[in-house]
């Protein structure tokens, strides 16, 4: 599907419709993210981010609207509610500032924050000893592991570290390349080194961010997989100067990865592990997602999310999808909200335009447990299993 397509296809699922104009403004923009070769822009991850602004400026726009919006104006997103984000740009940032946001803007993850600002200094120390024009002793291989459950910020933090190395000189443009196996390996031999090559070349400059790296090599017996790691091994060696790569992960898979294969533990030197966000971060979360979508949180919310956030927060292995289920709830919260609404008027529906209540998201959080206790197994015994009875022989003939 084209850019355009899956914004049809996700506004058409949040309820919603594309109002007059907006495919002559989305084109444009998709095809010049489609043409900026060294970023994956343009798909659907992209698309995604720019309809939760698009409805985050709706809410705003209505909020301010006299009157009682109509039904066809709270279902319609219109040119002004793209616009800004597709023409907004971003300047270039100093370290420093990276260092503030970095400490400001990232929820949790104290650990890591105080890893990547140890890096991002020790890289501002060498640029200005060079600056100086005194000997820089050579730096340590810049690539890494980043080793967490999905959700728990690892692809924020690669960004971060892009625009600070940008901003040090260090990486030429900063981007970040988002890759996988898919995007990597192919199915006929010597397609997988240059659909590999293609994806490094992409990266130059910037971070290639390998999600899901422990898929690359998928057995002794794939050799194409072992082809996209010699071939992205053999790239971290000729260009370290002009590319980091990131390998991401669960972390036993890496941590196996890494055993398996010795090349890539003398390239990939540093291991940063991501913990788990506690219920109170994913609830710092949800509050600063609904504020960015131009909604806020209402009384009893925090109440009703705090015991589901430590429920899953208890969750030690991968069923916990930390940020990623706050955002997937968030989204679902707003289609109640949506259904909600659309029976309300007057002041009433004014005033309740930009809140999300308890109600909104306590629908799908009963659903998910009765969904749960549906799954479990009953605590009834096990009946032993009934076996078939011997034969029971013959009973002699009684005297007459």
């Amino acid at each position: 599907s084209t850019p355009g397509q899956i914004t049809e296809i996700q506004t058409k699922a949040s309820g919603l419709k594309i109002g007059p104009g907006v495919e002559d403004v989305l084109l444009p923009h998709y095809e010049k993210k489609a043409a900026e070769k060294d970023r994956t822009n343009g798909n659907g991850r992209d698309v995604r981010n720019l309809l939760e602004k698009a409805l985050g400026s709706q809410s705003v726009r209505l909020s301010a609207s006299a009157g009682t919006p109509l039904r066809d104006a709270l279902e319609t997103l219109t040119v002004d509610d793209f616009k800004p984000h597709m023409e907004q740009k971003k300047l270039a940032k100093g370290a420093d500032e990276v260092l503030r946001e970095l400490k400001a803007e990232v929820v949790g993850l104290e650990p890591v924050k105080e890893e990547v600002s140890q890096l991002i200094k020790m890289a501002k120390l060498n640029a200005e000893r060079k600056k100086q024009g005194m000997e820089v002793p050579k730096p340590p291989s810049l690539h890494l592991v980043f080793s967490g459950n999905p959700g728990t910020g690892k692809t924020t933090i690669a960004r971060k570290i892009a625009e600070a190395y940008r901003a040090l000189g260090i990486l030429r443009k900063g981007q970040l390349v988002e890759v996988d196996r898919a995007n990597l390996v192919a199915g006929y031999t010597g397609q997988t080194a240059i659909k590999t090559q293609e994806a490094i070349d992409r990266a130059l400059g910037g971070i290639l961010f390998v999600d899901e790296a422990y898929a690359l090599v998928q057995g002794e017996q794939d050799r194409f997989g072992q082809e996209a790691l010699d071939t992205l091994l053999k790239a971290c060696e000729d260009k370290r100067d002009d590319l980091v790569v990131i390998l991401a992960g669960y972390p036993k898979e890496m941590a196996e990865l890494l055993e398996r294969n010795p090349g890539l533990a003398s390239r990939f030197p540093k291991t940063i592990l991501f913990p788990n966000y506690t219920k109170d971060e994913l609830m710092q979360i949800t509050e600063i997602q609904t504020k960015a979508s131009g909604l806020k949180i209402g009384p009893g919310v925090e109440d009703v999310l705090l015991p589901h956030y430590e429920k899953k927060a208890a969750e030690k292995d991968r069923t916990n999808g930390n940020g990623r289920d706050v955002r997937n709830l968030l989204e679902k919260a707003r289609g109640s909200q949506s259904v909600r609404l659309s029976e309300m008027s007057g002041d009433d529906l004014r005033d309740a335009l930009d809140v999300l209540t308890a109600s909104d998201f306590n629908d799908h959080l009963t659903h998910r447990a009765a969904a749960t206790r549906s799954s479990a197994p009953t605590s009834q015994p096990r009946q032993p299993p009934i076996l078939p009875q011997p034969p029971q022989p013959p009973q002699p003939p009684q005297p007459p």
